[in-house]
C-alpha cells in the first residue's frame, strides 16, 4: 500500500507541473518543454483529453479538490480552442 501511495503522490505531482506548461492564450500543450509558450502541434492538447478525462473520472477522490479543479480548467481551455478549430474543418 505504502508503493501505491507513493506512486499516486507521484503522478499527481507530475500531471500538475505538465499543467502548468499549458499555454494560457491558446489551452494548447508544447511538443518538448523547452518550446514553451510556443505550441507547434495544434492538437497536442486534443489528445490529452481522454487520458486527462479518465483521470478524473477514476481518481476523483484521490485527487483532491485543488487539482481536479486545475484538470477540469485545462480540459476546459482545450475545449474551448479545439471546438473552433473542428468548425472550420467540417
Amino acid at each position: 500500500r505504502m508503493q501505491t501511495v507513493q506512486n499516486i503522490t507521484e503522478g499527481m505531482e507530475i500531471i500538475s507541473k505538465i499543467l502548468d506548461f499549458q499555454n494560457p492564450e491558446s489551452g494548447n500543450f508544447p511538443v518538448y518543454l523547452h518550446q514553451y509558450p510556443n505550441c507547434q502541434d495544434r492538437y497536442a492538447s486534443v489528445h490529452l483529453l481522454a487520458p486527462l478525462y479518465w483521470v478524473v473520472k477514476g481518481f476523483q477522490k484521490v485527487l483532491g479538490k485543488e487539482l481536479e479543479e486545475k484538470i477540469t480548467a485545462s480540459m476546459k481551455k482545450v475545449l474551448a480552442m479545439g471546438l473552433p478549430a473542428r468548425m472550420l474543418v467540417a
